[in-house]
C-alpha cells in the first residue's frame, strides 16, 4: 500500500507568530511534537490499535509532519501511512485541504476548524461505504463456499472463502484508488 506524501511551502513574516500557530493547528487535531530545533519542527501522529482502535478519521493514521525552516520560509512535508486496510491516497482530498487549512492559519490567523471537520465527516463516510463494499464482498465469499460446501461437501469452505473474500476485495479496491490517483 502506498504512503500519501505531500510538500508545501510558503513564507511567513513573523517566525515566532507562525511557529505557534503551527503548534496551535497541529496540536488541536493531536499531532504531537516529536523534535524542535532552531530549523526544523517534526510532528507525528501514530495510530494505536489499543489506544485507538480501528479509527475512521484519516488524521488520526500513522503521520509525520516534517518543517524545515530556512530564512522566512517553511518547507512542510506531509506523510501519512494509512491504517493498513485502506489506502491513505483514497483520503488525498482531506489531506491536501488540511495542509492549505494549515497554510491559510499560520499565514492569516484565521480558524479553519469548520472546514476541517466537513473534510473529516465526508471522509468517515467513505471510510464507512469502503467498509460496507468490504463486508458484502465477505458475504459473497462466504454465499460461494457455502454454495461450494454443498456441491461438494467440504465443509471448510465456507469459513475459508469469507477472509479470502475480504483480502481480495480490499486488495482489489486499493489497487483501483493507487491506479486511479496516479
Amino acid at each position: 500500500m502506498r504512503t500519501y506524501n505531500r510538500n508545501i511551502e510558503f513564507s511567513f513574516e513573523n517566525k515566532l507568530q507562525a511557529e505557534e500557530r503551527i503548534d496551535r493547528y497541529l496540536t488541536y487535531y493531536n499531532f504531537q511534537r516529536i523534535e524542535k530545533s532552531s530549523d526544523s519542527i517534526v510532528y507525528a501522529r501514530k495510530n494505536s490499535l489499543l489506544a485507538d482502535g480501528w479509527t475512521i478519521n484519516p488524521l488520526k493514521w500513522n503521520t509525520e509532519i516534517r518543517i524545515i525552516i530556512s530564512s522566512n520560509r517553511f518547507f512542510i512535508n506531509y506523510k501519512n501511512e494509512g491504517n493498513g486496510q485502506i489506502t491513505p491516497l483514497a483520503f488525498s482530498n482531506l489531506f491536501d485541504n488540511f495542509l492549505k487549512n494549515l497554510k491559510l492559519s499560520v499565514l492569516k490567523g484565521i480558524s479553519v476548524k469548520e472546514e476541517n471537520k466537513r473534510e473529516i465527516t465526508s471522509a468517515k463516510k467513505r471510510i464507512i461505504a469502503h467498509g460496507v463494499v468490504l463486508i458484502i464482498c465477505g458475504f459473497f465469499g462466504l454465499s460461494i463456499g457455502y454454495f461450494f460446501d454443498k456441491l461438494i461437501g467440504v465443509e471448510f469452505l465456507s469459513i475459508l472463502l469469507f477472509p479470502l473474500g475480504l483480502i481480495l476485495s480490499q486488495s482489489a479496491i486499493n489497487l483501483f484508488i493507487e491506479e486511479k490517483l496516479t
